[in-house]
């Protein structure tokens, strides 16, 4: 296929090869060869021409980018043609790594699958296949082969403050993991090789390191000799740059939550329904809830912060002073969300109790991002004012989260939610009522 690494070619001559060592002109050049034969098979095409890639990871689940002549290829087709829907949208096919997938039945003939851009199969077997699966979850729907733990696993181990918190910030995960089923995503992300620029997620890392280290008042020759030992810094002069631009920009934001660190203490948090007992302790500063991270604030912090202060709330505890704020960092700037003078709401904890039981048993239509992305767009409709929401306006939210599913830019890998959801529609009725019930008495307080 034309993959990013395997087309053109990449030729590495011998040491033996004298050709190499001494082109002269005219001389055949493997990628050059390559690239005429990719134009010479796009020329020699008549009615159809089919071009695959490998587009996503096998182990991740991260988009790969095709070869460079295809993407090319495909840049010149939407300078060159016009049209009211999208030209990538139009001829690309994205397919499925099961070959007896619904998806490649669902036309009779190949010419109406290339008309609605869906997938065909001339393959009676699988077609045999993806009907009898069809069948079986249709009359139930099995999750696991394996019998999945019971409400007493839930109360016994996992009844702390912190379970109860991740769980909302990602419900699919904690699910899987709940049940002890391989989530598929922990994997290794530092390579074996000497790093000349760190990427997003190993910078991430670096910053909040360096960022704890600074906050423990660790001599900054120290700090920089950790992260060398543990090789997350590049090697010489470069590392050496990387370290101060970095430093520079973390001990300003080391200023900023310096001012609110002052007088810590502890205070003890418990929720009490039914069987399920949460217990755990939060920090105080000043009597303030003070969450923060070197990043930007994504909306599952913004919702943590949520959580923690009405459990604060729910304490009879004179320390807290009905205020929190998350602090974080973006584009080398400072950046903060609150929440001051909220009414105790022990209905709307146990409305969050239950969903934490129920999300133990089958996985909850909820996600942060989605959520908060249907949230953003009916708040900005109805400006604030929750009363007069109404299925078209919920429509709107539900395409808006679509969107965020599907984008290809998104952050955040989705993954999780097609392994729990087995190709059930995630963003239906009751996302939008989860979301709600989740989210509105947060929105209002905005």
């Amino acid at each position: 296929g034309l993959n990013e690494s395997d087309f053109p070619r990449n030729y590495f001559p011998p040491d033996f090869d004298l050709m190499a060592k001494s082109k002269r002109k005219g001389d055949r050049h493997i990628r050059d060869d390559d690239r005429y034969l990719f134009l010479e098979t796009i020329i020699s095409a008549r009615k159809y021409l089919y071009l695959s890639y490998t587009g996503k990871d096998i182990k991740t689940d991260t988009i790969i980018p095709p070869s460079p002549v295809l993407s090319e290829f495909t840049d010149y087709i939407e300078d060159n043609f016009v049209s009211e829907k999208n030209i990538t949208e139009l001829i690309y096919r994205n397919h499925f790594a099961s070959a007896f997938s619904k998806a490649y039945f669902s036309c009779d003939k190949p010419l109406d699958a290339d008309l609605n851009q869906s997938l065909f199969s001339y393959s009676k077997r699988y077609m045999e296949l993806s009907e009898n699966i069809n069948l079986e979850k249709k009359d139930q729907f099995v999750f696991s082969d394996t019998d999945l733990k019971t409400e007493e696993d839930l109360y016994k181990d996992f009844n702390d403050l912190n379970s109860f918190v991740n769980f909302f910030k990602d419900p699919q995960k904690f699910y899987l993991k709940f049940n002890s089923i391989e989530t598929g995503n922990d994997f290794d992300f530092f390579e074996d090789r000497e790093i000349f620029n760190p990427g997003n997620l190993l910078n991430y890392i670096i910053s909040n390191d360096l960022l704890d280290m600074f906050l423990s008042g660790i001599d900054d020759k120290i700090c920089k000799m950790v992260l060398k030992s543990r090789n997350l810094l590049p090697y010489g002069k470069t590392g050496d740059i990387f370290y101060d631009s970095l430093k520079e920009e973390i001990l300003f934001f080391v200023k900023k939550i310096e001012v609110y660190l002052k007088e810590p203490t502890k205070i003890l948090i418990s929720l009490n329904e039914k069987k399920l007992k949460i217990k755990g302790s939060l920090s105080l500063y000043s009597g303030k809830i003070l969450l923060f991270r070197y990043g930007k604030i994504k909306p599952k912090n913004i919702l943590e912060l949520w959580i923690k202060h009405n459990l604060a709330l729910n304490c009879t505890n004179e320390e807290f002073k009905n205020f929190s704020m998350f602090a974080g960092s973006e584009k080398k700037g400072f950046m903060e969300k609150k929440f001051e003078y909220l009414e105790q709401n022990q209905e709307y904890l146990k409305l969050l109790g239950k969903y934490f039981e129920r999300g133990s048993k089958f996985p909850l239509s909820f996600d942060p991002e989605l959520s908060f992305k249907y949230m953003e767009t009916i708040h900005k409709e109805l400006k604030g004012d929750f009363s007069l929401i109404n299925d078209e306006i919920r429509e709107k939210g539900l395409l808006s989260a679509k969107k965020e599913m599907n984008s290809k830019n998104s952050f955040k890998n989705y993954s999780l939610i097609e392994k729990n959801f087995r190709g059930r529609d995630f963003l239906n009725d009751d996302f939008m009522e989860t979301t709600e019930k989740i989210l509105i008495p947060m929105f209002e307080k905005i």
